[in-house]
């Protein structure tokens, strides 16, 4: 009888993790742009790919390597090589990864950055489909700890377009805990009934 071999035992996935084993950052960057095959996961966006392919065990180490990969790239044009296309989607996808494995650093780190973060991804938006702040928001209305993001959340609100930020804007105001200790709204949210009043 012959032994039953998973996607997660393919030789191209075996080694992209030896290089994320020997360099978390560089192996995300590689996968997220795309330039790394995952084998049977090629077909699959990359962070839904990586979701598969990482284990427990390993996403401290994913954490700190997108935190670090996202700290490379700021403020920075499109790298060589990568047409914007690409890096857009890049970006999106290694900013949906934090949301799709809770990477609390790597989500920290954007929150401390939202501002600079927003600025510099609005030039690599092409549109609703390759939208990295669109991205970035939803990464952060997902697991918020504190109030801190409620200005950003009525400033986006109070602009009022484009319509996919505002919605974004109100989900984060609706996830928004209730202080700055982490506790949770029992009603319907003031900080959420401000930003539909805007």
């Amino acid at each position: 009888m012959s032994a039953v071999v998973t996607p997660a035992d393919d030789p191209t996935v075996a080694r992209w993790r030896a290089r994320f084993a020997a360099d978390a950052a560089a192996a995300l960057g590689l996968a997220l742009t795309g330039k790394v095959s995952l084998g049977p996961y090629d077909r699959a966006r990359p962070a839904d790919a990586l979701t598969q392919i990482l284990t427990q065990d390993e996403l401290p180490q994913a954490d700190s390597g997108l935190q670090t990969w996202l700290t490379g790239l700021l403020d920075k044009p499109t790298p060589p090589g990568l047409g914007g296309k690409r890096f857009a989607d890049a970006l999106v996808e290694g900013l949906r990864l934090i949301a799709l494995l809770h990477l609390p650093q790597a989500r920290i780190w954007c929150a401390q950055n939202v501002v600079t973060l927003q600025a510099w991804l609005r030039g690599f938006s092409l549109g609703n489909s390759r939208d990295p702040v669109a991205a970035l928001m939803v990464a952060l209305a997902q697991q918020q700890p504190d109030r801190s993001l409620l200005a950003f959340w009525h400033g986006i609100a109070r602009r009022g377009q484009p319509i996919a930020h505002v919605r974004h804007a109100l989900t984060g105001l609706r996830l928004m805990p209730a202080d700055d200790q982490g506790k949770a709204e029992s009603r319907v949210p003031k900080a959420l009934l401000r930003g539909l009043a805007l």
